[in-house]
């Protein structure tokens, strides 16, 4: 019973997390400790185990893949985290749906951005988003892994 409200609490981190990385630019560390834990729920709650090794093993061929977009593209590391723990959830079978769908929502999500920026940005905004040019990656990776999680897995 308790598994069938895991993706929503996972959608509700997601949107959490993106919502301060619009503000702030910045993912708190605690919120890989939220999926962590909510994994944990998940096999805990789970009467087969064995499948969430392989879930395990995506998530982390996840985070490598984040630290690599890192390390050349400058993905933020909040971003690698957030991808990291969403990964935790996703339907490793759909591997390159999910991955085609990362890269459409990173070029949707800057137009709309930028759209915004250009709108409603000033320097004197609270919001990061508005006040500087950049990119919160946290976005491409929430509509991803809500689309996923919600749309992939039916």
């Amino acid at each position: 019973m308790i598994a069938t409200y895991i993706p929503f609490a996972v959608a509700a981190t997601l949107l959490t997390a993106s919502i301060i990385d619009l503000r702030t630019g910045k993912i708190p560390n605690w919120f890989s400790y939220v999926f962590i834990g909510l994994f944990a729920v998940l096999v805990a709650v789970s009467p087969e185990k064995s499948p969430y090794i392989w879930q395990f093993a995506f998530a982390a061929a996840a985070f490598a893949m984040g630290l690599a977009l890192y390390a050349v593209v400058g993905f933020g590391a909040g971003a690698v985290k957030l991808l990291f723990g969403a990964a935790l959830f996703l339907p490793f079978s759909r591997t390159f749906a999910i991955f085609m769908i990362l890269l459409v929502s990173m070029f949707f999500m800057g137009l709309i951005v930028t759209l915004v920026r250009g709108a409603f940005g000033n320097e004197n905004s609270k919001w990061r988003v508005l006040k500087d040019r950049v990119m919160p990656m946290s976005l491409p990776v929430t509509v991803t892994s809500l689309l996923a999680m919600f749309w992939l897995q039916a």
